[in-house]
């Protein structure tokens, strides 16, 4: 019968049947719950209740009792009127709440004697008012002290005997919930043991009757999966939702031929990208090395060329005309530029080639900061500018490569002097939490927002214009942060446009024997 069933109504029959289970399933768990909640209401707002009442009115009455003692202590020994003031003063709200409990236990009186309940009202007032007298008298009364403890002692009796009276009761109260909670839950667990039971039954049914025809399917489906490609996808031709399952197997499989022949041509395209990178990497090794060389082959003449101009300027062969001193000039200054240039370049091709090594040793950083103020002074006073410097010589003494990092610091307060036309460049230096915080200030045009990344890059300059009014070949920033990164540091710039900006840096201030370098990017605020 199952079998004449489409899918579509077997996956429909087999939740609704579960579902239906289920729901007979909770309607009987709830009228249980219902019956054995109202049970448990009746245990614990009533006999627990009454127990916990009682409770707490015998510590009540035993704590009047016991401060009504003390105070007669305190009469005898003429001492501590405060508490004997205090007491005065309390026993009335005392004694209505012990009263507010035994009304509770009144209200639910039907579990407990009416008589005893008589007798502890009776006793409690009476008490009440020998306690109140005794507490408002001024004098030691025997025959009042007598009459309170015999009152009280009585008293107690009675609260002791309605103690175990609502005890017993809480203990026959809760004996009958749990026998009857224990009898419903035997009746849900048969109940729900069957439901299960009968759920399983008639959905193992319904299951293998949809199962049996897709079997060959998932077979089919297991060999595509396998890398098979000649299969024959069975009831292709049926007109029932297996047949609609078969068409789109097949569908899937000439998807999956399809698919395999593009992974082959993308592994070939992949094994082609592999050797191409190699050569890439390969060209670009080549480049480091001939930068490098190059490097060197430029600086002998270069290195030969400004000394030559310097002793020429300096008449070591005579006296120079004036009008040929400007000129030797320009060709020593611009020799001397082009010499810096070559020397990026070779620092770059060197980091780039991996062999950029550092020569750690003890320096000052107050020294070098020193230094490059007394080197870059002239060039600030020939625009007018001042150039001031915060680093006090109290600094600890750090561990790097000195000439390094005064490469970097010399890069910093050039770039600040040469972009800078009013104003003036500040050096600052901190000690903080084991680093070094170097920051060089200017009060130059700023950087705007989308040139402040590029600012770090190889051969970047945010006027990159064949007709910048500022020289320079866009390395130095670039190998200031390799410098820092080698220490293992890192470079940052904060700058707001038409206010000016702050290049710094923060290296650890004794610099580890192997930093290891990490691809850090250059921190940019505001």
């Amino acid at each position: 019968m199952l079998n004449r069933l489409s899918i579509n109504l077997k996956v429909f029959v087999a939740p609704l049947v579960v579902l239906l289970l289920f729901v007979a399933v909770s309607v009987a768990a709830i009228v249980v719950l219902r019956e054995q909640g109202a049970a448990f209401r009746d245990v614990v707002g009533g006999a627990f209740d009454a127990a916990t009442t009682t409770s707490r009115l015998t510590q009540t009455v035993s704590g009047i009792h016991s401060d009504v003692l003390r105070h007669l202590d305190v009469m005898r020994l003429e001492q501590d009127a405060e508490s004997l003031k205090a007491l005065r003063e309390t026993l009335d709200t005392r004694f209505d709440q012990a009263e507010g409990m035994l009304q509770v236990l009144e209200a639910n009186s039907y579990s407990l004697d009416p008589d005893l309940l008589h007798n502890v009202a009776d006793f409690l007032t009476i008490y009440r008012v020998v306690a109140t007298k005794v507490a408002q008298s001024e004098t030691l009364n025997p025959t009042l002290v007598s009459t309170l403890i015999a009152h009280h002692q009585q008293l107690e009796a009675y609260l002791d005997e309605l103690a175990k009276v609502t005890i017993k009761s809480a203990k026959d109260k809760q004996q009958q919930t749990a026998v009857s909670v224990q009898r419903a839950m035997n009746l849900l667990a048969i109940a729900t043991f069957g439901g299960v039971l009968f759920a399983i039954v008639a959905t193992w049914f319904i299951g293998r009757a949809i199962s049996r025809p897709l079997s060959e399917m998932t077979q089919v489906m297991s060999r595509l999966a396998a890398g098979e490609q000649g299969i024959r996808i069975p009831a292709i031709d049926s007109r029932d939702e297996v047949g609609s399952m078969a068409r789109a197997v097949e569908v899937f499989r000439q998807h999956s031929v399809e698919l395999h022949r593009r992974e082959s041509e993308l592994a070939q395209m992949v094994d082609r990208l592999a050797v191409l990178r190699d050569r890439a990497d390969e060209a670009s090794r080549a480049k480091s090395a001939f930068l490098a060389n190059m490097s060197h082959e430029l600086r002998t003449p270069l290195n030969a060329l400004i000394g030559y101009s310097e002793m020429l300027y300096d008449g070591l062969y005579g006296r120079l005309p004036d009008k040929a001193r400007d000129p030797v000039g320009r060709m020593q200054a611009n020799a001397k530029h082009l010499l810096g240039l070559i020397n990026n370049v070779l620092d770059l091709s060197k980091i780039e080639a991996g062999q950029f090594a550092l020569h750690l040793d003890d320096y000052s950083m107050s020294g070098i900061v020193e230094a490059v103020v007394s080197a870059t002074e002239s060039l600030s006073q020939a625009k007018h500018l001042t150039l001031a410097s915060d680093a006090p010589r109290t600094l600890p003494r750090g561990r790097g490569d000195e000439q390094r990092l005064m490469q970097v610091l010399l890069n910093l307060v050039g770039n600040a002097i040469k972009f800078t036309e009013t104003g003036g460049i500040r050096i600052t230096v901190r000690a903080v939490n084991g680093e070094f915080d170097v920051a060089v200030a200017d009060t130059g045009p700023g950087i705007a927002e989308a040139h402040r990344k590029s600012v770090f890059e190889e051969f970047q300059q945010v006027d990159s214009s064949t007709t910048r009014q500022k020289g320079g070949s866009g390395l130095g920033l670039s190998i200031a942060k390799r410098i820092v990164e080698l220490h293992g540091g890192r470079m940052y710039l904060e700058s707001e446009v038409g206010r000016g900006s702050t290049f710094g840096f923060v290296i650890p201030i004794r610099c580890a024997e192997h930093p290891v370098v990490e691809a850090q990017h250059a921190h940019t605020d505001r």
